[in-house]
């Protein structure tokens, strides 16, 4: 996997993929890795990923970061994974389908498999692990308008249609949502697959806290935060809370207890309304600059990437704001 990451790496360092394109790439083949250490019996930094650390597998797991980022998609709905029967060969001899790589993805991220009369695999572990990374949902709007359709065709020939179908949806009330019926991908307003999780902490220091912050962020959470509190004997606490899918639910809540004093959490499950997002780069004086848009029911957002102008303003000399200045004049 050092090898795999050291890729990667090299193309976020030529400017060519973005810093969150690059986590989502990671987390791919991390969930891969992990899938095949199981199946294996072996650390995660023994796995050798054989087909799937060919280079148009990396390619596959890159581009779909890469988009998945272009297109500012923040959720993600599949409802499940058709998958065919009978075994396939691969370097390790001949395999039941699923093949155990596929199988352990998809109970660790919870993904419904629907075994076809299909003989042969349709599911591959490259494409269980890029479900499991992106998916924030399974169920679809009640109702729902289609937006815009992709739709990808496989090689194989199965005696049946082949292929994988993206769609942007509109659900009715009026929040994009993605259309999962093919085991698809899409983008949406509305979360409903977050979890709130919480800890009163009284015993553990200020650095102690900042450091598990950056280990909860590493798990998986979505956001992390600390809100001072009194607790029992009227002592000085620190709420933590924190913010995480399913797919992280366990990973994050066992990061709380590893790196805090606590001994126990609260959670339950919450909904999100989230605008929907794209990025763009405007050209100014001082350099490129992304900016992020965000819109829903009429709303409109603009805000440009703070990593962005802090870059300009180093290398041009001149205050943010004078860099932020530049930018509302193209924008207008």
């Amino acid at each position: 996997m050092s090898e795999v990451y050291e890729i990667l790496d090299r193309a976020a360092n030529a400017g060519t993929v973005t810093p969150r394109a690059l986590e989502t790439a990671k987390k791919i083949f991390r969930i891969i890795a992990e899938a095949e250490a199981k199946a294996h019996g072996v650390p995660v930094e023994e796995v050798h990923f054989h087909e799937v650390g060919a280079v148009d597998s990396i390619v596959d797991i890159l581009a779909v970061a890469v988009l998945a980022d272009d297109l500012g998609i923040e959720n993600f709905i599949v409802t499940g994974l058709n998958e065919g029967s009978g075994f396939v060969e691969t370097q390790h001899g001949m395999l039941p389908i699923p093949v155990p790589a596929v199988a352990h993805i998809a109970e660790a991220a919870g993904i419904a498999l629907h075994i076809t009369e299909t003989k042969g695999e349709m599911v591959t572990p490259t494409g269980a692990g890029i479900v499991a990374a992106l998916r924030t949902s399974e169920s679809l709007p009640a109702s729902y308008k289609i937006l815009k359709s992709g739709v990808g065709l496989g090689k194989r020939d199965f005696g049946r249609a082949n292929f994988l179908r993206a769609q942007i949806i509109e659900d009715s009330a009026g929040d994009k949502c993605g259309d999962a019926t093919s085991g698809t991908t899409g983008s949406a307003a509305l979360d409903c697959n977050v979890f709130q999780i919480e800890a009163n902490i009284d015993d553990s220091t200020p650095e102690e806290l900042g450091y598990a912050m950056d280990k909860i962020f590493e798990a998986g959470a979505r956001d992390v935060h600390f809100i001072p509190c009194y607790m029992k004997k009227n002592r000085m606490g620190t709420l933590l809370c924190a913010l995480a899918d399913s797919e992280h639910l366990a990973a994050v809540e066992k990061a709380i207890f590893l790196h805090t004093s606590t001994v126990g959490v609260r959670r339950f499950p919450v909904e999100r309304t989230c605008m929907a997002r794209s990025t763009f780069e405007v050209e100014t004086e001082f350099g490129k600059v992304r900016v992020k848009k965000s819109v829903l029911g009429g709303i409109e957002k603009i805000k440009p990437e703070f990593d962005d102008l802090k870059a300009c303003a180093d290398k041009a000399g001149v205050p943010i704001r004078e860099i932020q200045k530049a930018i509302e004049k193209k924008l207008h």
